[in-house]
């Protein structure tokens, strides 16, 4: 069996289209939360139609401030510990899968090194060779790294940041699996009716990073740069649990509401944020994941970081801000007005390279032997 253990709502999107492609093939496996994100998990659960989880270790819970984080990953410990011999363990499964960069990620490839079981990483090999940026992220990968036997990555210039062992398994998938999501997203978009058409162009701003959210400099920078730009065009502001929660422990929170320029939303579904992208002028982030989707769309994006551990899209649609004003102001003011076309997506399938592997994995491994009756 092969178990998936994930626990934010990026790592839901992404490895919605490998669950799929295991559901489609029928190769037993199963779904463990940690329950590190719990707002809208059910709704991209239902989205994909993929079936509730077997198991949520921390149930009902939001780790979107530093001090529910804290005591998450505490529960998380103790229930995984307490769980070892009963739900989680048993029977064993013949690999684990985990997913990106998050402390779920780490959780996970920990709780089965430990169990004695197989890890692989999905999404592998990222690396922006800066501790603080993204911090703990680019940490996290460092540590999975060496507690993986199996990696998978989203191309090959990330497979080349491993060094090849013989006990390491590594597979360029070409690219991120988020491609196969972006790819079913947009099905849906095109078999729903359209909503009317909206009154003025638009950008999307989305921040959740902790580097940023934690800083109360770069915090304020970013704060004043949305503000600034919502002068010229109309800003729509995608609030994640845990930028609300710093917003609503500060003055900004009031004071967007208050800037005319500027709508604050709540998350929506997978599919109705990527109609929201795919209709905006373009896109303000710091998420690596809406960087690969603005990379794969051909969508115009800010990247509101100093570095980054990706190369979607950079050096073409993707920019990075560097907390630079003139980078920012020039990159708004050449697509305030412009209208930008969406690219082909390239016809790879990583999801399914990923599942092919996990076939050929399992069958070479010997099936355990059950207890006599």
């Amino acid at each position: 069996m092969i178990r998936i253990i994930l626990g934010t709502k990026a790592q839901l999107i992404k490895m919605a289209p490998v669950i799929l492609e295991l559901q489609r093939r029928q190769l037993p496996h199963d779904l463990i939360l940690t329950g590190q994100h719990h707002e809208t998990m059910q709704d991209l659960l239902d989205g994909f139609a993929i079936p509730p989880p077997d198991l949520e270790l921390i149930p009902r819970m939001e780790a979107n401030t530093q001090l529910k984080m804290l005591r998450w990953l505490g529960l998380l410990l103790w229930r995984s510990g307490y769980s070892m011999k009963k739900r989680l363990w048993q029977p064993k499964p013949r690999i684990v899968l985990v997913h990106g960069d998050t402390l779920s990620t780490l959780a996970g490839a920990i709780m089965a090194k430990a169990a004695g079981v197989p890890v692989a990483h999905v999404e592998a090999g990222l690396r922006s060779f800066n501790l603080l940026h993204p911090f703990p992220e680019e940490l996290t990968r460092i540590l999975v790294s060496h507690l993986a036997e199996v990696f998978y990555c989203p191309g090959s210039w990330a497979a080349n940041h491993l060094v090849p062992r013989k006990d390491r398994t590594i597979i360029d998938t070409h690219h991120n699996t988020l491609l196969d999501t972006l790819r079913f997203a947009l099905r849906a978009h095109n078999q729903t009716p359209q909503p009317d058409p909206l009154p003025q162009p638009y950008g999307v701003v989305s921040i959740h990073r902790f580097e940023n959210l934690s800083n109360p400099r770069r915090f304020q920078w970013i704060m004043e740069t949305i503000e600034r730009v919502s002068h010229p065009i109309r800003l729509r502001f995608v609030l994640h649990p845990a930028t609300r929660a710093k917003l609503q422990s500060t003055a900004w929170h009031n004071r967007l509401q208050a800037t005319p320029g500027i709508t604050l939303m709540e998350r929506t579904d997978y599919i109705t944020f990527i109609q929201l992208l795919a209709r905006s002028r373009f896109l303000m982030t710091d998420g690596g994941s809406n960087q690969e989707e603005a990379a794969y769309l051909g969508l115009p994006c800010l990247l509101l970081r100093q570095a980054t551990e990706r190369q979607e899209g950079l050096g073409k649609n993707v920019i990075l801000a560097n907390d630079d004003d003139q980078i920012v102001d020039t990159f708004v003011a050449s697509n305030v007005d412009r209208e930008w076309h969406r690219l082909p997506l390239p016809p790879n399938e990583p999801s399914r390279i990923i599942v092919d592997h996990l076939a050929t994995f399992l069958s070479a491994i010997p099936s355990p032997r059950l207890p006599p009756p």
